[in-house]
Formats: structure tokens, sequence, C-alpha cells
């Protein structure tokens, strides 16, 4: 029988099992499980919300795989229920390191504290909004995802996935979300085929970071012999917890005209309290339409007016959760 646990304190010891394997992301993480076992239950997409501490694996077949893996001596009941200084104590000698070693490598100080992300806050779920580049789909507006997770190493920061899906086409782009000055950079390289790295240029949100917006660059995948490169406006509104685990399964293009209201209201945001919000995240994001520089610059009153009425929707997205 499982012997239960806290989310995060699982998120810590799952941190320090892919330092103890040389693991430097999620992705190496899952190879290391597959190379285990080539049925592993190790769930990538998920990972990230266990290594983040908002959810614990499903599966009892998952821990036990986990208990293989990391050879301790130990069973998984026991790895779940010890306290994080007796894990470290374990893993650490398994490994060959110094207890202050292995908290090291995951950016945690010799004596034992949380394994928290700088500016942790931003971590989360969210749904993107931009002009579509596709002539086959002019006019129209492609939602995406954006799933933002601490790094593996805490030092590291956050790692950020966007996601897209177009012409029965899944293109998923993984990288580091960079807090740079008074910005956020997302530097993102294709994990699905040969596409085209994307950047994306944000303004820093603030608590709760209800809302992300800025500029992303990259090249038109579905554009008829060529794929030229473009610069956009791009909006990422943050969606309850509750959609992280499905609001990929909706990204799409959106109908010609149609605003994103109907979309974050499926997400489980209260819209029908903000009724103008929507419009107004369709006109900003359609501002850059217009040819020239002065559809893509962007200005830091409209964005402040924007994060402010976010943030009453996601509070009262939050009051009707509790």
């Amino acid at each position: 029988m499982r012997t239960a646990t806290r989310p995060r304190d699982f998120a810590a010891k799952l941190r320090l099992t892919a330092a103890a394997l040389g693991c430097d992301s999620q992705k190496a993480l899952d190879a290391a499980f597959r190379a285990a076992d080539p049925n592993t239950a190790f769930d990538l997409a998920r990972s990230y919300k266990w290594i983040q501490g908002r959810s614990l694996p499903r599966s009892p077949r998952l821990y036990a795989e986990w208990a293989r893996l990391l050879d301790t001596g130990h069973t998984a009941d026991w790895l779940l229920a010890c306290d994080l200084d007796a894990f470290v104590l374990a893993v650490a000698s398994r490994y060959g390191l110094s207890p202050d070693a292995l908290r090291e490598r995951v950016g945690a100080a010799p004596a034992t504290r949380a394994l928290e992300p700088r500016d942790s806050f931003m971590c989360g779920a969210y749904a993107t909004y931009t002009r579509a580049q596709s002539p086959h789909f002019a006019g129209r507006l492609l939602r995406g995802s954006i799933v933002i997770v601490p790094a593996p190493r805490p030092a590291d920061g956050m790692v950020a996935t966007l996601v897209q899906h177009f012409a029965g086409m899944r293109a998923a782009f993984e990288g580091p979300a960079l807090v740079m000055g008074s910005g956020l950079a997302l530097q993102l390289r294709s994990t699905t085929g040969t596409l085209a790295p994307a950047f994306c240029a944000l303004f820093r949100p603030t608590p709760p970071a209800s809302l992300l917006a800025g500029m992303i660059c990259s090249y038109t995948a579905l554009h008829p012999g060529t794929q030229p490169p473009y610069a956009t406006r791009i909006l990422a509104v943050r969606v309850p917890d509750a959609a992280a685990d499905t609001i990929e399964a909706s990204n799409r293009y959106l109908d010609l005209h149609e605003d994103p209201g109907r979309d974050l209201a499926a997400l489980g945001l209260p819209i029908a309290e903000a009724a103008d919000l929507p419009a107004r995240l369709a006109a900003w994001v359609q501002g850059d339409k217009e040819a020239g520089a002065v559809g893509t610059r962007l200005s830091p009153e409209e964005y402040a007016e924007l994060v402010a009425a976010c943030d009453r929707l996601w509070i009262s997205a939050l009051t009707r959760a509790a």
C-alpha cells in the first residue's frame, strides 16, 4: 500500500532524483525511466505538475518504478514517507555524493530548505492568442497554450512549453523562461519535428501573473513555398489549475470574428464578470495587423489596463474555487 505524501514533498524528492541521475530536464528524467522500463508509467506531460508540487502520480506502478530506478535499497513507501533529510542521505550514499553536494545540484542550501524557484508565482498554465500568420487562416486568431514550471534545478529558474495545433499537426516548443530586467524571455526550441525555434519577449508580470503579453518571433510553418519570418503580438491568459491537463486539447484556430470569450469561459474563467474583456484582448492581439512599426510597438499603459482587468478576473476565479 502506497504511503500518502504531500505533492510538495514528492516534488522536492523528484528534483533530487533528477539531480542524482544527472538529468538536467524533464525530458532527460523521462528518458531515464524509459531506459529502465520501456513500458514505464512515467508521463512526461504530467511530470511538469509533479515537479511543481501541484499533483501526485496516480499510478502505483510509477512509485515502484521510481524505487527501482533509484536503487537505494528502500521501498517506494519508505521513499515517500521519509523526511527530506533522510531521503537526501539515502540517495547521496547510493550515488557516492555528499548530502551537501546533492543539495547543491538542485540549488538548495546545505541545510534543508524548500526547493522553490525564483519568481515561482509565474508557474502555471496559460491560454495563448496570436494573430494567424498563415495565409490559409488570414484574419483568425491561433489559440495555443503555454505551461511554465520550475526547472529540475531551482538554480536554473523556470522552463516554458508552448504548444500549438494547426493543419493536423502538434507543434511543441520548450526552453528556459528567463527573467531579464523588466522583461520575461522565453527561448523555445521545437521538440516535435524540425520546426524553427521561437522567441517570446514579454513584459515581466507581477503577482498573480494573470496575463503575459509581448511579442513572439519565429517562422511561418504553413506558407506556400516558403517559411517567412514573422514577429507578432502574443497574449497568454492564465487559466485555473483544473484546466491545466486539458488546455492543450482545445488548441486551435478560432473561428473568423470569434473573440476569446467563449474559449476562456470553457477553460473555467468567470468571463461573464468581464464582458468587455475578450473583445479588448482580441483587439490588442490584432493591433499589429497593419504593416509597419506602429502596429508592433507595445504600450505599457495599454498593457497595464489589460493586466488590471485580468487580475480581477483571476482573483474572482480563485474565490469561486475556494
